[in-house]
């Protein structure tokens, strides 16, 4: 990803944090790229955060798993 494009997508995740924003620049410099890479970050981020979550859940209910199969 070129300099330019990681500004961009950096500039969008402050934005995102911060309330929203709009990006904007000349055509082709990579806006539908660096706003699926947003897209992607927040998927893998939620994706982590439900795992950990399951982790979690397992861990209360199942102990940490030396007491199975007594």
């Amino acid at each position: 990803m070129p300099h330019h494009q990681r500004v961009g997508v950096r500039w969008l995740f402050q934005a995102d944090y911060h309330g929203g924003g709009s990006l904007g620049d000349e055509p082709g410099l990579g806006k539908t790229l660096q706003a699926v890479f947003l897209v992607l970050e927040a998927l893998v981020t939620a994706a982590q955060l439900q795992c950990l979550g399951v982790m979690r859940s397992y861990r209360r209910d199942c102990g940490d798993g030396r007491q199975m199969g007594k």
